[in-house]
């Protein structure tokens, strides 16, 4: 398998993604990444978990499983709006699309309105109203969500032998 090295362009428009889409599956489709590939390296950038609500964790009714299959025939779906209208997440109705009625990421980009990923990181930095944010690190000057004030090295440059030696 040939990965694909991150480059620092790749790293803030991951970030500014993450917080703006709220979906692992959106962010591989407009990123051409796969899911998986798009949590390693948002676990690497330190990005915040998902706080979901109780009821997004439900078992699909019939009803809305036929809903997802008549928008599977369709094109421009506002995903956003649909997943506020079944309270459902983004990520839960792509997956349910995958392995219940058989799409790929690419098929299901066939189907949802994609948000314009360059627009989205051309906004700038994504800021919150505690001390959390993106910022750049200190060391190798990649961003990376930072929790606070005092967190200015990624956990990348941490690691490292020179960080843990102390000779950083």
């Amino acid at each position: 398998m040939i990965t694909k090295d991150w480059t620092k362009k790749e790293a803030g428009m991951l970030i500014r993604l993450w917080m703006k889409t709220e979906s692992i599956s959106l962010v591989a489709i407009l990123m051409n990444r796969t899911t998986s590939s798009i949590q390693t390296r948002a676990l690497r950038l330190e990005l915040p978990a998902r706080e979901l609500e109780d009821s997004f964790r439900r078992r699909w009714t019939e009803k809305e499983d036929q809903r997802i299959q008549q928008i599977t025939k369709e094109t421009n779906v506002d995903i956003f709006q649909l997943s506020k209208d079944m309270k459902r997440t983004i990520d839960a109705i792509i997956n349910r699309m995958m392995t219940k009625h058989h799409l790929t990421l690419d098929d299901v980009a066939k189907i949802i309105i994609l948000p314009d990923a360059e627009a989205i990181y051309n906004e700038g930095a994504i800021t919150t109203t505690g001390q959390a944010r993106e910022r750049n690190c200190a060391k190798c000057m990649k961003p990376f969500w930072s929790e606070g004030f005092g967190r200015r090295v990624c956990l990348a440059c941490k690691s490292t032998e020179d960080w843990q030696d102390g000779e950083y």
